[in-house]
C-alpha cells in the first residue's frame, strides 16, 4: 500500500496540471511519474514491466502537453525554448482595447 502523503502529492500534481503552464513543471511531473512507476521493477513485483508500460499515459500526457506547447508556439529549436518556457499572461482589458481608469 502506498503512503498517503505520496498519494496526496500525486493528486496535487494532477490538480496543478490544470493551472500551471510552464514546461519545467511538466518535465517534473513526467520524471516523478516515471520514477515512481519504475519502483515496481526493483521491488520484483509480479508483472513489474507490465505495470510500467501499462501506466505509460502517466508520463505520455505531460510529454504531449510539452509537444503541443512547443508546436503551437513554433519553438522547436533550443534557441527559443527558454523564451517560450512560459505562456505570457494577457490583460483582458488591454486585449479587448478598453481604456483603464
Amino acid at each position: 500500500m502506498a503512503d498517503p502523503m505520496i498519494e496526496a502529492f500525486e493528486m496535487l500534481l494532477g490538480v496543478l496540471c490544470l493551472w500551471v503552464n510552464v514546461v519545467p513543471f511538466f518535465l517534473f511531473v513526467c520524471a516523478w511519474k516515471l520514477g515512481t512507476e519504475w519502483l515496481f521493477v526493483p521491488a520484483h513485483a509480479s508483472g513489474a514491466w507490465w505495470e510500467v508500460m501499462e501506466r505509460g499515459g502517466s508520463y505520455a500526457a505531460p510529454l504531449l502537453w510539452i509537444g503541443l506547447h512547443y508546436g503551437i508556439h513554433g519553438a522547436w529549436s533550443v534557441d527559443h525554448a527558454s523564451e517560450l518556457a512560459t505562456i505570457p499572461r494577457v490583460d483582458a482589458r488591454q486585449a479587448l482595447g478598453s481604456k483603464t481608469t
